[in-house]
């Protein structure tokens, strides 16, 4: 049901934000936390996050509950696994797309 439950948000909620922002920070060795998250979601175009916020807190510990986000003393790393059995895509392989130009991307 969990799994259910996390594929329902990835594929129809920007579920994906979550995952490509904790994906920027892992890369970048910081710190998944409260306020890094929130600031990379913000770089990442998501608006109207209010300031004392936890919504996306909670959906990340959705998301780890349901397996697509490993614990916090692994900072979150998002399981490629979980996320290619649940969306048909990694983590890696949506970051190579997104590479890519627009035209590339479209054909």
């Amino acid at each position: 049901a969990l799994s259910l439950f996390a594929q329902h948000l990835l594929s129809h909620h920007n579920g994906v934000f979550i995952i490509d922002a904790i994906r920027s920070l892992n890369k970048r060795h910081e710190d998944v936390t409260k306020s890094s998250l929130k600031e990379e979601l913000i770089n990442l175009g998501v608006e109207g996050l209010s300031t004392a916020t936890t919504d996306h807190t909670t959906l990340r510990n959705w998301f780890v509950e349901a397996g697509v986000l490993a614990v916090q003393k692994e900072n979150f790393k998002p399981n490629d696994a979980t996320l290619k059995k649940l969306l048909g895509i990694s983590v890696n392989e949506r970051a190579e797309i997104q590479s890519l130009t627009l035209p590339q991307q479209i054909f």
